[in-house]
C-alpha cells in the first residue's frame, strides 16, 4: 500500500490572481490524495479562500525585508508537521523558506522569474516548457526541474442552461454576441486593445470583464468616455465563472504578456472558442485554427477580424470551441494534472539525498 505524503504547501501572495486562483484548485484536489499543509499569508485573499474551503491554512506576516517572524515560525512549524515535501509557490515564499531543512524542498514557478530566489531548493516545478527551457538554460540540472501543467476545473454538464437566466441579469440583448474577458486587471492583460477593438466591432458584440485590479478605474473611464457603457458589463473578480461562460459565445485573453494563461484552460474547457495572443503560454496550449485562434499582441484589428471570423462561421466557432474541449480534458483536466503532481511528490521523496 502506499504512504499518504503529508504536503506543506507555501503560498504568500497577498491579492487574487491567476496563480493563486489555481493554487487554491490545486489544493482542493490534493487534499483528496495526501494529507495537505497549506501555508497562506496572513489577511490575504488565498487564506480566506482556503478558510471557505474548509483547508483552513497556517497564516504568517511574509512581510518585508524587515519581517524578522516569519521564517523561523515556518522553520518551527516544518520541525513540527514533519511534511514529506515542503513547496513554496513563488518568489515571497521561496525567500522565506528556511534553507537548513531536513526535507525535500520544491518550488513551483509560473513564470520567468529571477532564480536568485530559489537558490538552495531540491526540486523546481515549471508549468509550462518554455519556463522548463528557461530554468535549465540557466544552469539548474534537468533532472531536477519537471514540467507540470496547470489544469482548469471541468464545469457542470449542463452549465449552459443557465444562458437565458445570465444574459438576463446582465440585461444582454437576445442577439448579443457575447466575449467574455477574465483576468486580473493589469496593463499585461492587454484589456485596454480589446476596448478599441470593440469600438470597431458590430453593435450586436458585447463584452463581459470579470477580473479585477489596477487598471479597473482607467478601463472604466475608457468604457465611459468611448460611449461603450451599454456594451460591457464588469463584473469584479469572480471565484467561478462559470455562470458568466454560459452567457458568453466566445473567450478573449488579449495579453501582452501571458507566461500560461490559466484564462485559456477556462476558455477551453467550457467549451467557447477562444482568441488569444501570441505569448508563450497560449502559443503552448492552442493548436491555432484547430483549438482556438492566436493573434499578435496590441493588435486591435487583429482581435476585430477574429471576432467577425467567430460572427460569420458559427460552424468554425463550434469546431474550435469542440477541439478545445478535448484538448482541455485530455492534458489540463483535474484529475491528470493532479496525479502528475504526486508522481512528481513521490518520485522526490524516493530520490530525496541521492
Amino acid at each position: 500500500m502506499t504512504k499518504e505524503l503529508t504536503l506543506m504547501q507555501i503560498a504568500a501572495s497577498p491579492r487574487a490572481g491567476g496563480a493563486e486562483t489555481f493554487f487554491v484548485r490545486l489544493m482542493q484536489e490534493l487534499s483528496t490524495q495526501s494529507k495537505l499543509v497549506p501555508v497562506a499569508r496572513k489577511n490575504s485573499w488565498l487564506a480566506e479562500q482556503l478558510t471557505s474551503s474548509t483547508m483552513a491554512p497556517h497564516t504568517f506576516g511574509f512581510g518585508n525585508l524587515f519581517d524578522f517572524k516569519t521564517k523561523p515560525k515556518l522553520k518551527q512549524l516544518i520541525e513540527d508537521v514533519k511534511p514529506d515535501v515542503v513547496t513554496a509557490w513563488m518568489n515571497r515564499a521561496a525567500g522565506a523558506l528556511p534553507r537548513d531543512l531536513n526535507v525535500p524542498t520544491v518550488a513551483r514557478l509560473g513564470g520567468y522569474y529571477n532564480l536568485k530566489y530559489y537558490q538552495g531548493i531540491d526540486w523546481l516545478i515549471a508549468n509550462t516548457h518554455g519556463i522548463r527551457d528557461y530554468i535549465i538554460d540557466n544552469g539548474w540540472p534537468a533532472e531536477r526541474v519537471s514540467y507540470v501543467p496547470n489544469f482548469a476545473p471541468q464545469p457542470p454538464a449542463d452549465f449552459k442552461t443557465a444562458r437565458d437566466h445570465v444574459r438576463d441579469q446582465y440585461k444582454l440583448p437576445e442577439d448579443a454576441f457575447v466575449v467574455l474577458i477574465s483576468g486580473r486587471l493589469h496593463e499585461n492583460k492587454g484589456v485596454d486593445v480589446a476596448l478599441y477593438a470593440l469600438r470597431k466591432l458590430p453593435q450586436r458584440v458585447h463584452f463581459i470583464i470579470a477580473g479585477d485590479g489596477p487598471q479597473r478605474g482607467n478601463l472604466k473611464a475608457a468604457i465611459e468616455a468611448d460611449g461603450l457603457v451599454d456594451r460591457v458589463r464588469m463584473t469584479g473578480w469572480m471565484s467561478s465563472v462559470t455562470p458568466l461562460a454560459a452567457a458568453a459565445d466566445a473567450w478573449l485573453l488579449p495579453s501582452r504578456h501571458e507566461p500560461l494563461g490559466n484564462s485559456v484552460l477556462d476558455g477551453m474547457m467550457h467549451e467557447l472558442p477562444v482568441i488569444a495572443t501570441l505569448t508563450d503560454g497560449p502559443k503552448s496550449l492552442i493548436d491555432d485554427g484547430k483549438t482556438g485562434l492566436l493573434i499578435p499582441t496590441d493588435d486591435e484589428k487583429a482581435i476585430v477580424r477574429s471576432v467577425e471570423v467567430l460572427l460569420d462561421d458559427p460552424t468554425l466557432a463550434q469546431s474550435l470551441a469542440t477541439a478545445g474541449k478535448a484538448e482541455a480534458l485530455a492534458k489540463y483536466s483535474a484529475p491528470v494534472v493532479t496525479a502528475a503532481y504526486m508522481d512528481f511528490y513521490r518520485n522526490v521523496v524516493e530520490n530525496h539525498g541521492q
